[in-house]
């Protein structure tokens, strides 16, 4: 059988295309900064400073969105943990993949869709399909795009990693 669309890698979170790469500090109290998941500017931190950003609690339209946790990706961090399913330490430097225009190894969460799905702001930084504009149990943030599935995933997919196309 001839293979269709990207591969995903073993050993990074890029799949395709050249993001602009930051170096960014891991706000103090942020637990979660795996690779792949998606960052804003830290709440009253410097302009190096970067949290986790969750949708799920957004009453408004995330404003600082810098770009999603790299890991292993030709530009590594001085910081970078010793595989993708491992957060960031806290006050660590980690790269952040931004520029839009890319593919890579996303976390999500909840997410049953097909290629070309538009994702949106989910919990703890991970993606989630988007939900309608008016809808009773949207919040603002989950009415945006921020990337777009680039692979079918069922309901089983509690929280796993998919390829996705960056807008961001």
């Amino acid at each position: 059988m001839a293979y269709k669309g990207y591969r995903s890698p073993d050993n990074s979170i890029l799949v395709a295309g050249n993001p602009l790469v930051q170096i960014l500090k891991v706000g103090g109290h942020i637990t979660n900064a795996k690779p792949g998941r998606w960052v804003a500017k830290l709440s009253g931190g410097s302009d190096d400073d970067i949290q986790v950003i969750d949708g799920k609690t957004a009453s408004e339209p995330p404003t600082q969105m810098i770009g999603f946790l790299g890991w292993n990706n030709g530009e590594p961090a001085p910081d970078t943990p010793d595989t993708r399913d491992t957060a960031y330490a806290s006050g660590a430097y980690a790269s952040v993949l931004c520029g839009g225009n890319f593919a890579l190894m996303a976390v999500l969460s909840g997410v049953s869709g097909t290629k070309g799905q538009h994702l949106t702001a989910g919990e703890s930084g991970m993606l989630t399909g988007m939900v309608t504009p008016g809808a009773a149990s949207a919040n603002v943030a989950q009415t945006y795009a921020f990337a777009i599935l680039d692979e079918t995933k069922d309901a089983s997919l509690v929280v796993g990693r998919a390829v996705i196309r960056s807008l961001i």
